[in-house]
């Protein structure tokens, strides 16, 4: 007798996130592949993610999604392929799958998301939108016609949306975040230190010494390539450097807020002010990003406890939960007549 097995996916321009219905196993992996002769792959998730700036000429290592959307349809499909095994077993070959899907996708955009999908070994499709698993994720109370909002802060991009009576009433996603904090951290460094580094240079100092408003005077050397001799050199990076160089982004994220705000309906309106706005996302645990945001659109706004995971707990919650299935729609119904 065979098993049906139910899985969750979330699935980010930066990372894959995989768990099964009693949450029991997850698997995180970064969404980048390593590619030999543009034939051979010979690496995917975190592995691949290793090589990424290291690899010879013949290698490249990237991700097949960019700003959400995807960008290599077959690689992505390879990817899933690959973690979706994980999952399986003697029993288990075709498990049922429920996705999360980004906001204002184009027709283009959504024909991939189809192709893609309807590629995998997989029984059963079902999709969510990532702003409703958030929202469940937190605890929000999504089936009941009270207004909800979460900043979902990601590597490439940040989904912003106003929930209502189960359903995405406001949704858009803006393409910065994490990469765009990292690409401020490298054009900064190059400009004030002469020294090139390479994106996972920049990603560790934002984390390591990012802060926004304030935070601990602390400093770090760094190595790279000297602008001026061209040789390798290095350079120590104080924090607040670090925080100037991200300000931009956050400040771009607080704009798109604001602009969510200004188009809500007031009865919505209310209950957000009563209840606050939620940060959820990696990037949300940059220090005092809250407060900073908070400060720029005069509403309270908070970090959920797991940012990181937010999200695929509330896939684990819908999957559990009768109700919450309610939430839930079909590949074909996302979209509609195109295919």
């Amino acid at each position: 007798m065979l098993f049906r097995k139910k899985c969750g996916i979330d699935l980010g321009s930066d990372t894959i996130k995989i768990a099964d219905k009693k949450n029991k196993k997850v698997v995180c992996e970064k969404n980048m592949i390593a590619v030999r002769d543009k034939t051979y792959v010979i690496a995917v998730g975190q592995r691949a993610y290793e090589m990424y700036e290291k690899t010879p000429l013949c290698v490249t290592a990237d991700s097949p999604m960019v700003d959400g959307a995807i960008a290599d349809g077959g690689n992505l499909g390879f990817i899933l392929a690959r973690l979706l095994k994980r999952f399986s077993s003697v029993f288990t070959k075709r498990p049922d799958i429920l996705v999360t899907v980004p906001m204002e996708l184009s027709e283009i955009e959504m024909r991939a998301f189809y192709k893609v999908l309807t590629g995998l070994k997989v029984r059963r499709i079902a999709l969510v939108e990532k702003g409703v698993a958030d929202a469940v994720g937190i605890g929000m109370p999504v089936l009941a016609q009270t207004g909800s909002m979460v900043v979902n802060i990601g590597a490439s991009t940040t989904g912003i949306s106003v929930i209502s009576d189960g359903k995405v009433i406001i949704g858009r996603q803006y393409p910065y975040g994490g990469n765009a904090m990292d690409q401020a951290v490298i054009t900064m460094v190059r400009r004030e230190h002469n020294l090139a580094i390479g994106k996972k240079t920049a990603e560790k100092l934002r984390v390591a010494m990012g802060y926004l408003m304030n935070g601990e005077a602390k400093s770090s050397e760094v190595y790279g390539i000297h602008t001026i001799s061209g040789v390798p050199s290095s350079a120590r990076i104080p924090s607040e450097d670090i925080s100037k160089a991200i300000t931009d982004t956050a400040d771009a994220i607080a704009d798109a807020v604001k602009m969510t705000l200004q188009r809500t309906p007031p009865q919505l309106l209310e209950n957000i002010q009563q209840n606050g706005i939620y940060l959820a996302g990696g990037v949300s645990l940059t220090p005092n990003i809250a407060s900073y945001i908070q400060e720029k659109v005069t509403f309270p706004v908070y970090n959920v406890p797991d940012p990181v995971y937010n999200t695929m707990n509330g896939l684990v919650e819908i999957m559990n939960d009768k109700e919450l299935k309610k939430l839930t729609f079909s590949l074909k119904d996302y979209v509609g007549n195109l295919i």
